[in-house]
């Protein structure tokens, strides 16, 4: 079913892009239409991974237009991912209202008695108490109307961070709500010179400079991601879906594209 993925942080260097090219190699890989919009104007590191698939944005009452290309990708029944910028809280509270963006999902719900549009909020946390403190905001604010994930980034926190909040009783008892899950996203032991490759995974795993434990370890987080996903039970799982999902890192791996 198509969903509306904002990929979210209180700060900048907490894994969205990284979590957003993971988002969109597995929706390749399992053949599930996507299309991605990069609002992080400061890097807009998604658009130089994925060029032919996303679309750059920018969060802004001054240009309310800008953003419409992402409720037109949705219309055409595909998925959409948005790399947020860091701290987007009031610019994308701007956004829901301003383009009553629930009532939008819910109205392509009822045109089409085969899908139900859903908005997921994955929030990147490396488990301090203000990034925390950001995620349970946004279950507080809208936790009725989205579906709120708590990305634990393994590779942004020391081991026994999580032990140690994990056990809060405001997440506590965020987690209970139905709509509220909590995830890992796995240490990325990323290879010498990635950040410079500006590439999608598929690419990664075909670079001639990669050594033999480099692809490795790639295709071990690639791994770890899938499975961690598939485990949450509510992510890439399309009932209406005929076709069989394609091998994880298989070559003929294609992805839908919306031109705006």
């Amino acid at each position: 079913m198509p969903k509306l993925h904002l990929i979210n942080s209180h700060l900048g260097g907490m894994g969205k892009s990284l979590f957003s090219r993971v988002l969109l190699h597995l929706h390749g890989v399992l053949n599930i239409p996507v299309v991605a919009f990069d609002a992080d104007f400061q890097t807009y590191n998604l658009y130089r991974c994925y060029p032919q698939i996303t679309h750059q944005i920018k969060f802004s009452n001054a240009h309310p237009t800008k953003t419409d290309g992402i409720v037109s990708a949705l219309e055409t029944g595909q998925s959409v991912v948005v790399n947020l910028a860091s701290n987007s809280g009031t610019a994308i509270s701007d956004w829901l209202e301003r383009d009553s963006i629930f009532e939008v999902l819910e109205e392509l719900s009822e045109q089409n008695s085969l899908y139900r549009y859903e908005l997921v909020n994955w929030f990147l946390s490396d488990g301090t108490a203000v990034s925390l403190a950001e995620f349970l905001s946004c279950v507080e604010t809208y936790g009725k109307e989205m579906t709120q994930v708590l990305v634990q980034n393994l590779g942004r926190s020391q081991p026994g961070d999580w032990e140690k909040s994990i056990d809060d009783p405001a997440l506590v008892q965020a987690s209970q709500q139905t709509r509220v899950y909590r995830v890992a996203l796995p240490r990325f032991y990323e290879p010498d010179g990635f950040n410079n490759f500006h590439c999608s995974f598929a690419e990664v795993l075909e670079r001639e400079e990669l050594n033999l434990l480099d692809l490795q370890r790639v295709e071990t987080f690639l791994e770890e991601c899938q499975q961690m996903i598939a485990q949450s039970g509510f992510f890439l799982v399309d009932p209406f879906q005929k076709q069989q999902p394609q091998d994880l890192f298989s070559d003929n791996a294609q992805f839908s594209q919306y031109e705006t």
